[in-house]
């Protein structure tokens, strides 16, 4: 005698239940200068992460091998990465790490960036993260 066998197919929809949520972020906040991608690199990326007195992620061998060093490889990069994640600044690492509590884990390390200074990147990503 054959044994019959059943076949349960789950499916689900939206997110998966099991993974993390991404911690929220306030999204009342004044920007401290305007959150467009080419101010959010000049102003924050560039000063604080690639060649200002942190610059961990300055070139090829940058942290984590993030090379922010230049506009169009950071872009590339931040977004491909998933460092940026278009619309969600929740789930963005930039923003997680930009908020942490662990200074191990807070960038850039050693100084809190201004709370106008991360409003301006997350309004970018808010907007779409555009290039």
């Amino acid at each position: 005698m054959r044994a019959m066998g059943v076949l349960v197919l789950v499916c689900a929809c939206g997110e998966d239940p099991a993974a993390p949520a991404c911690p929220p972020v306030a999204s009342e906040c004044t920007p401290q200068y305007e959150p467009v991608f080419d101010q959010v690199y000049t102003n924050t990326i560039r000063r604080s992460c690639s060649v200002g007195g942190n610059s961990c992620h300055g070139g090829a061998a940058g942290a984590g091998g993030l090379d922010l060093s230049l506009a169009d490889i950071a872009y590339e990069q931040l977004l491909e990465r998933q460092r940026v994640v278009p619309n969600d600044p929740s789930c963005s690492t930039i923003i997680q790490r930009m908020h942490h509590e662990d200074p191990a884990k807070l960038m850039p390390p050693g100084a809190r960036l201004s709370a106008e200074e991360i409003c301006s990147v997350q309004k970018w990503i808010e907007a779409g993260a555009e290039r």
